[in-house]
């Protein structure tokens, strides 16, 4: 399982036989590599993260046995510690689970990094998103409710959000959206064929932003902002069945390109021969 660390980074989760432990790490890879690398790419190396001797060591009643779907996400918080959450099995409760890792640099360890908190989220979700709005840290699950969970990634533990004032809907394709001009926001698709922008509330959790009703079922949906003229543009692509339905939108504060003119340089009369 792969996930993207910010625009220049890749976290690796990599198990060849999910019943052994000794067989189950966490490492990083630089993009910046693969634009450098060979045809085969056999010399890019990635940095473990996450040693062997430290794994399960702090989760009483872990299996070792990873589930069959894992998802994976990672992030790195305001304090520089990395944040990576993924499926796993607890052993003494027979359910899945989602494992918490936090982790803080290292110059002394065989990896870069040194683990801080190793626990389990109870919640069984096999697809869940990993998010941070200013200093606290969440996980958002999709479904037929919204669901919401404080992580407490200093003492290790999770905080369920009541999320009543949302709509009862299902929400699906969750993902973070970002270089919008303001905060960070959630997007996903609601009953399948409404675009929804979700932003955070304090302890409210989530309230809804906007919602924008699609002409077709919605599948996937992806976007970019990018810099067009004098202004900041925001693209976004729905697809479903055999349509694709492209939003373009000028952002309501937008940024403008600076313009600077640079006087010409004036030479002191006394250096002129």
């Amino acid at each position: 399982s792969v996930s993207a660390l910010g625009l220049s980074k890749l976290v690796v989760l990599s198990h060849h036989d999910p019943t052994d432990l000794n067989d189950f790490g966490l490492s990083m890879l630089n993009l910046a590599d693969l634009r450098e690398c060979t045809p085969t790419c056999d010399n890019v190396t990635l940095q473990n993260i996450y040693c062997p001797t430290q794994q399960m060591a702090n989760i009483e009643g872990s299996s070792g046995a990873l589930p069959q779907v894992i998802s994976l996400q990672a992030l790195m918080n305001q304090d520089g510690r990395l944040i990576l959450a993924f499926n796993d099995f607890v052993q003494v409760t027979g359910q899945d689970g989602i494992r918490l890792i936090v982790l803080e640099m290292s110059s002394t360890s065989d990896c870069s990094y040194n683990i801080v908190q190793d626990f389990i989220a109870p919640d069984r979700s096999s697809a869940f998103l990993l998010v941070n709005f200013n200093t606290k840290v969440f996980l958002v699950f999709p479904g037929e409710r919204l669901r919401m969970l404080e992580i407490d990634v200093s003492e290790g533990s999770v905080e369920t959000l009541v999320l009543d004032h949302l709509p009862h809907a299902n929400y699906d394709h969750l993902s973070v959206e970002t270089g919008t001009g303001g905060p960070d926001t959630i997007t996903g698709i609601m009953n399948g064929n409404t675009l929804v922008s979700l932003r955070y509330a304090g302890f409210e959790g989530l309230r809804t932003s906007s919602q924008f009703f699609v002409q077709h079922p919605v599948h996937s949906t992806s976007s970019v902002s990018y810099m067009s003229g004098d202004g900041s543009v925001h693209t976004r692509a729905v697809v479903g069945g055999e349509y694709i339905t492209i939003l373009d939108g000028v952002l309501s504060n937008p940024t403008a390109k600076a313009q600077f003119e640079c006087p010409q340089p004036e030479i002191p009369s006394f250096w002129n021969p």
